[in-house]
């Protein structure tokens, strides 16, 4: 097999072993400034500001990403508007460094896994795979954030989450959890064809979609970057706005006022069970995702580390009677970005009831 050249790829790839945090910054940004929306003048919205002082959910929504900035070099990831909690979230980091080892019970666990689950897509629900879970992923970091505010987990854990931490790490990590890659993942053989490894075990992993070409970029980060401000340019659009008269939090104040269908947990459920929930939610959106594709046989490219990364290479599938992946891409990620909004402002709520 032949070595070549992936350019913005490979650029894209080497900046992480781990799946590339879910959603650009605007897309965490629209979740959280919806959030602070919805919560604004009830006693969670009083929490969140005792807690974060001048930091917004807005502006949290993106600190876990920036915090891989302090993985390069010491003294990379500054929070000038509250220094206390700029504190707060590099003792979290130092207790959760990134590591390259690849079982999932090393310790201390990297703060890079906290952001994903690689369930496989064919699975029926997160709880069925026997492949992808581990006791760090994000449906299990989400209920452990909440258990922290609730008051049932204690703030000195050994994870260094504290109340505050736990606000910032819940306005991007459910962000997260609706973005389709970082929860389904694809597994293949060789020759591209997708495969259970919950009964194939020597199915290869796509860590997220981050080893298939699709396009300019990968899959991980389309539905990362390009799924989102697609979603964005389309309200452009309609609206007869711009960038400046439409940006992210003028979007999600939109949102605010639109309620989207089947969003509430079942009032019987707990919230240490929501993560599940929404996980299993999101499967069948992760299995289209990648049942519009066709994928050709893996390759070896040039590289990751200086070392060849071998990968596949997604085509789109024809569409007859059915939108193109770009406007399905779209149409999901605005209906994803909705959710999370509403659901973490509703999370914040019930954990934080009766501060």
């Amino acid at each position: 097999m032949s070595l070549k050249p992936l350019g913005l790829l490979a650029l894209v790839q080497a900046l992480s072993l781990a799946p590339l945090a879910a959603y650009s910054e605007n897309g965490h940004r629209i979740v959280g400034a919806l959030a602070d929306k919805l919560i604004e003048g009830k006693p969670a919205g009083a929490t969140v500001k005792k807690l974060l002082g001048a930091v917004t959910l807005e502006r949290a929504s993106t600190l876990p990403d920036e915090l891989r900035g302090e993985d390069k070099g010491k003294g990379n990831f500054k929070l000038p508007e509250n220094p206390a909690l700029e504190a707060q979230l590099l003792a979290f980091r130092d207790a959760n460094p990134p590591s390259e080892v690849e079982d999932e019970n090393h310790m201390p666990p990297s703060h890079h896994w906290f952001h994903y689950t690689d369930v496989p897509f064919q699975s029926p629900s997160y709880a069925a795979s026997k492949v992808g879970k581990s006791k760090w992923d994000i449906v299990q970091l989400i209920p452990f954030c909440g258990r922290v505010l609730a008051g049932t987990e204690k703030p000195d854990n050994d994870r260094k989450i504290t109340p505050a931490v736990a606000v910032v790490l819940l306005s991007h990590y459910i962000g997260d959890i609706h973005q389709p890659m970082h929860v389904g993942a694809a597994f293949f053989d060789a020759q591209g064809t997708l495969l259970d490894p919950n009964t194939r075990p020597e199915a290869k992993p796509t860590r997220g979609g981050n080893d298939i070409h699709f396009g300019a970029t990968n899959l991980h980060a389309y539905w990362d970057f390009d799924s989102v401000e697609s979603a964005l340019s389309y309200q452009r659009r309609t609206q007869n706005k711009t960038s400046d008269t439409l940006t992210p939090r003028d979007w999600a104040i939109q949102l605010a006022g639109k309620e989207p269908a089947n969003w509430k947990p079942d009032p019987s459920l707990k919230f240490e069970k929501w993560a599940e929930k929404w996980a299993d939610e999101i499967l069948p959106l992760a299995a289209e995702a990648h049942k519009r594709l066709r994928f050709l046989p893996q390759e070896e490219f040039d590289n990751r580390n200086g070392k060849p990364v071998l990968a596949w290479t997604a085509i789109e599938k024809p569409h007859p009677g059915t939108s193109n992946y770009a406007i399905f891409a779209s149409k999901t990620v605005e209906i994803e970005l909705n959710k999370a909004g509403w659901r973490l402002a509703a999370f914040l709520e019930t954990t934080m009831a009766g501060k």
